[in-house]
């Protein structure tokens, strides 16, 4: 009954995308420890490199590990956010680096980084993401309400394979898993 309870009580991971590019937490750290009550560090790195199986493609290309201490996740990613005129926008993808470590009881995950180019698979060029985030705030450091819904997608984009590879959304969650 009380290990239900404590997954119900578990929030989801969030960071938000600043002015300078970086991201970090509602409270402005650059790391947030999760609580799993319960799991050792072996079971909890399992879980995540079991997840890291089943949302990338070519997982061993994007994950580096040091067993049962901490797993990278080094992956181009889709921003999601359009650039262009009302008749073509470009998607822009970045390099875009995740770390998970883990400990008896809880893993600590580093706020994310992007590289600091972006790269547009239309156009097949390079652009500077702090330029484009600098575009989505004023200059005192507040989000321009029409460029608003770019920063949650970038946000959205950032924040889900996080909470996918904790364990916190999962595919086929309707279906039998007897297979």
């Amino acid at each position: 009954m009380m290990l239900v309870m404590s997954s119900f009580s578990q929030k989801e991971v969030e960071f938000f995308l600043q002015s300078n590019r970086s991201f970090l937490t509602a409270d402005g750290s650059d790391y947030v420890v999760v609580p799993f009550e319960g799991k050792t560090a072996s079971e909890l790195y399992s879980m995540v490199k079991s997840n890291v199986m089943s949302l990338y493609r070519n997982p061993k290309e994007v994950m580096s590990e040091d067993e049962n201490v901490a797993i990278k996740i080094c992956a181009l990613k889709n921003l999601d956010w359009k650039e262009g005129c009302i008749y073509a926008y470009y998607d822009y993808y970045g390099d875009c680096s995740f770390l998970f470590q883990f400990k008896d009881g809880k893993i600590k995950v580093d706020a994310p980084s992007v590289s600091s180019q972006v790269y547009n698979k239309v156009s097949k060029s390079y652009k500077s993401f702090y330029y484009y985030v600098r575009k989505l705030f004023t200059r005192k450091g507040s989000v321009k309400q029409r460029k608003l819904k770019h920063k949650l997608r970038i946000e959205e984009n950032i924040n889900y394979p996080i909470n996918y590879l904790l364990g916190f959304y999962q595919k086929n969650t309707g279906k039998d898993d007897d297979w």
